[in-house]
């Protein structure tokens, strides 16, 4: 973490704390973060989404089988414990409420590459048989300085900011200012293309970055490669 901030995950002399509002939630989101996710990337959205939501942790791990924490939440009576994985057989947004009841809904976060999710779900045998949620997003990931593998993924901040929409058109949360979620995601993105952008700037990337509907359309033109 030697250069980065804590907090917020980015490099100090790029900090976007001031832009974060923390915000309490109903909902318990439990981010499941890979090794590699919370120690090497730079660019990673999973510590300003703790960082921007009071109800809310992180586990680090990889195969969580065995992870006393999340032992400690599948097995508390008073949770309703689910995963946020895309696919079919996912739960109605409209049923939740009468499965979930008076329980504490907690929802589990894969928080890595798609590659480094994938292992992680299916190394961590305790979530399969978990009810899963899946979004649909309406538009492609605003993370223009990362080529996401699909149009339809979105990095972590984003996927949670559709999640607490999603949970708030179901009535399991209150509404609040769910697009200030952004608000450091979208800086730092900023911040980023302003530095490739900069000709006297010695850095690791030359050249500035593709704007979003460019990516779309690379994206959208490869072959059709299946998530999961």
């Amino acid at each position: 973490m030697s250069g980065r901030c804590f907090r917020c995950g980015v490099r100090q002399n790029t900090c976007v704390c001031e832009a974060i509002t923390p915000l309490q939630t109903r909902m318990r989101l439990v981010l499941l973060m890979h090794p590699k996710e919370f120690k090497k990337q730079l660019l990673g959205t999973g510590r300003m989404t703790h960082a921007s939501l009071k109800n809310s942790e992180i586990i680090m791990g990889i195969d969580f089988t065995q992870d006393k924490r999340v032992s400690e939440l599948l097995s508390d009576p008073e949770n309703f414990c689910t995963v946020l994985w895309p696919g079919e057989n996912a739960l109605k947004w409209d049923g939740l409420p009468a499965q979930l009841g008076a329980k504490q809904l907690v929802v589990f976060l894969l928080d890595g590459t798609w590659n480094c999710a994938r292992k992680m779900y299916r190394l961590s045998t305790n979530l399969h048989d978990l009810p899963k949620l899946a979004l649909e997003p309406s538009k492609p990931s605003a993370f223009t300085i990362k080529q996401q593998p699909d149009v339809r993924c979105l990095s972590t901040v984003e996927a949670t900011q559709l999640l607490f929409e999603t949970l708030e058109s179901a009535g399991l949360e209150d509404r609040q200012d769910w697009p200030s979620l952004l608000k450091p995601f979208l800086q730092m993105n900023a911040q980023q293309i302003k530095i490739a952008s900069d000709p006297n700037r010695q850095a690791y990337r030359k050249g500035a970055y593709n704007p979003a509907a460019t990516l779309e359309r690379a994206i959208l033109g490869t072959r059709s490669r299946k998530l999961f």
